[in-house]
């Protein structure tokens, strides 16, 4: 009987493993050895995929942020604002906490950062803007309010609340950005 694992069940495996090494060791005694070890698989199956351990974990990272692309915009611009803004907490949220903590204190923090951009940040903020472009085509928002600068704003807001209140950001919260900041800037 054949037990070897193969396609997405052995990148599975493997993206557990890595983060179950990261946080476990810490990013800086996480090795790709120590990866296939605990993933059950060689490490040359690993350097086939990933050239380093930093390939890898950003890889492993990416898999557990959820996807911008699960949002359905409904063409709200109030619905849309915060399911974007409530998908970032999400996203955020899942990478807070006791899990990560030994990954963060010892130089993870840096690839954790650099992987939340490209996954969460930069794909929100665009997903602001084309909100904001649909709501202008829809005579809700005004067209000159269609930039990056206010599709910025509330992803700033966000972010200065996180550190001023040690991560936590409530719904309360998110409803007051959409409603007291963001539509009152962009309203036609």
């Amino acid at each position: 009987m054949n037990t070897r694992r193969r396609g997405d069940e052995l990148l599975n495996a493997i993206y557990e493993a890595a983060l179950d090494e990261a946080v476990t060791v810490g990013y800086a005694k996480t090795t790709m050895e120590g990866v296939a070890a605990a993933a059950g698989t060689g490490k040359a199956a690993l350097y086939r995929r990933w050239p380093d351990k930093d390939a890898l974990l950003a890889d492993a990272l990416n898999h557990v942020l959820p996807s911008m692309e699960a949002l359905t915009l409904t063409d709200d611009l109030r619905t849309d604002l915060l399911a974007v803004y409530r998908h970032v907490r999400a996203a955020m949220d899942s990478l807070k906490g006791g899990r990560f903590t030994n990954m963060k204190a010892d130089g993870g923090d840096v690839l954790i950062h650099a992987v939340f951009a490209e996954r969460v940040k930069e794909p929100s903020k665009l997903l602001v803007l084309e909100i904001l472009r649909r709501g202008a085509e829809r005579g809700a928002v005004r067209p000159g309010a269609v930039t990056e600068l206010a599709a910025d704003t509330g992803y700033a807001l966000f972010f200065d609340y996180c550190r001023s209140h040690k991560m936590v950001v409530e719904d309360e919260f998110l409803v007051r950005l959409v409603d007291e900041i963001m539509i009152p800037l962009v309203r036609a």
